[in-house]
């Protein structure tokens, strides 16, 4: 597999510092850290991770949402986006990815 891309993204005011897949078994995951840079506290957001191809294609969508998460001002936070995988429904096999925060509510 390739090294994965890096998009790191903010909606109103958290942005991705840094992220990495992780491979446990037949689950992949993705680890990060979140840092609120804005002035207030966010809240009611989801973490997206879209899985593309060798050629660039998109071919799956993960998603954690953080309904109940809230991230003062100034403030960093970890966080785990799991893409499941089991033998009967395996993460498709991709090259790249990007992760980016859904908008808050």
């Amino acid at each position: 597999m390739e090294e994965s891309t890096k998009a790191f993204s903010s909606a109103e005011g958290v942005k991705v510092l840094s992220h990495e897949e992780v491979v446990r078994g037949d689950e992949v995951v993705f680890i990060g850290k979140l840092k609120n840079e804005g002035k207030a506290t966010a809240r009611n957001f989801s973490i997206e991770v879209e899985l593309f191809d060798k050629d660039k294609k998109f071919v799956d969508v993960c998603r954690e949402s953080l309904y109940s998460t809230t991230i003062k001002s100034g403030e960093e936070r970890n966080f785990k986006v799991s893409c499941g995988g089991c033998r009967n429904r395996p993460v498709p096999t991709h090259a790249s990815y990007t992760v980016r925060l859904a908008s808050s509510m």
